[in-house]
């Protein structure tokens, strides 16, 4: 299992937000070449760099691509080996190809792609305006996923570098950072996607991410569960959203079904895991 130490910026600085509340947020002080550096040094294989305010209006500012550069800049001189999963604001096919050129390894993706999947799948644009007036929000096809047929869009090996992101709470899954969820099943979605072609998954659990409660084994394992059956179809499953200390890496690691990545974020900045002992410790 990789250790996916995470980073994510918002105002240009390091910041965790509470089960995705952009009104309860935490900003720490030092910067994200510093905690790359350290996390690279600590032996991550892997880190998790999301910029938040990109997951909410839908685009990186310049001093979002400024702080890519810094990391990227930083991970090739200290360990060119070590990989970026990039997310938030990418909702584009010339987006992806950007970044995936810029030395990014992987692209986390999800309102752009899932909006067309609900679409395929029994939603209608009505639908989806309702859910989203529901959560005081406008829908804009062009601002949530601006081109709809992106998914087609994609070839066979962009869609290997890219890592769908399945948020969900309870039986719903979350979209334009988390701010609006709609009534359909994780598993769904993920069987859906394997048709389409994509094989990497981050599969969150919102009602518990950045709260340091802990991971809930009993969802995530209902999904991991409901989708047993297309696992040899699925490359990479990455597990985030509420770790806390070293018994959530010891709970996934005995929860039966094969987890190739767990991210922790919040748990590393408020001290209650020692990231450099648990990367020793748990990562492949």
């Amino acid at each position: 299992m990789k250790v996916i130490p995470a980073i994510d910026i918002e105002e240009n600085k390091v910041a965790r937000l509470y089960k995705g509340n952009y009104n309860r947020v935490t900003f720490y002080k030092d910067t994200p070449a510093f905690f790359t550096k350290k996390f690279i040094e600590f032996g991550a294989k892997r880190i998790h760099l999301i910029m938040l305010s990109g997951a909410k209006k839908g685009h990186h500012s310049k001093g979002n691509q400024k702080i890519i550069e810094e990391v990227i800049e930083t991970k090739n001189r200290l360990n060119p080996k070590c990989e970026i999963q990039l997310g938030g604001g990418i909702r584009k096919p010339g987006q992806v190809r950007h970044y995936l050129s810029t030395g990014i390894d992987f692209v986390i993706m999800g309102t752009s792609l899932l909006v067309p999947i609900l679409l395929e799948n029994g939603y209608t644009i009505q639908d989806l305006r309702f859910l989203y007036q529901q959560a005081g929000k406008d829908f804009k096809v062009e601002k949530e996923s601006p081109e709809i047929e992106i998914i087609e869009k994609l070839n066979r090996d962009i869609k290997k570098r890219i890592i769908v992101a399945i948020d969900f709470i309870n039986n719903e899954i979350g979209l334009s950072g988390w701010n609006v969820t709609v009534p359909i099943l994780p598993e769904f979605l993920i069987q859906k996607f394997i048709e389409k072609g994509f094989s990497r998954f981050l599969i969150t659990n919102i009602e518990r991410d950045g709260t340091l409660e802990g991971i809930d084994i009993v969802p995530i394992g209902r999904v991991l569960i409901k989708i047993d059956n297309i696992r040899e179809k699925i490359e990479e499953i990455i597990i985030s959203g509420g770790v806390k200390d070293e018994n959530d890496i010891i709970a996934l690691n005995s929860i039966g079904y094969k987890i190739d990545g767990v991210v922790i974020g919040k748990a590393i900045y408020d001290r209650t895991i020692d990231i450099k002992k648990v990367i020793s410790t748990f990562q492949d």
